[in-house]
């Protein structure tokens, strides 16, 4: 099905799926963003992620790495567990 054809491209290309869950973190983090009025540039000066790669997370395009998750959370003022 789907999923199996999604399984073998990803692992064929090294890509990942954000899924529902990432999805709804990718929701959460993009909506306190939005409620905070910075920009992406101010993410990435206090993230350390690039805001390209910041803006395609935000999207739910991107999977986002553990650690970029921590670091997006201390950009926005958010604890990680109350994001999720």
């Amino acid at each position: 099905g789907r999923v199996a054809v999604w399984h073998t491209y990803a692992m064929a290309t090294g890509k990942r799926s954000v899924g529902e869950f990432g999805t709804q973190v990718a929701r959460i983090l993009s909506e306190a963003y939005r409620e905070q009025g910075v920009t992406l540039k101010t993410i990435e000066a206090r993230s350390g992620v690039n805001y390209s790669t910041v803006s395609r997370m935000l999207a739910g395009a991107k999977v986002i790495p553990l650690d970029e998750f921590v670091a997006l959370c201390r950009a926005l003022n958010l604890h990680p567990l109350d994001v999720l």
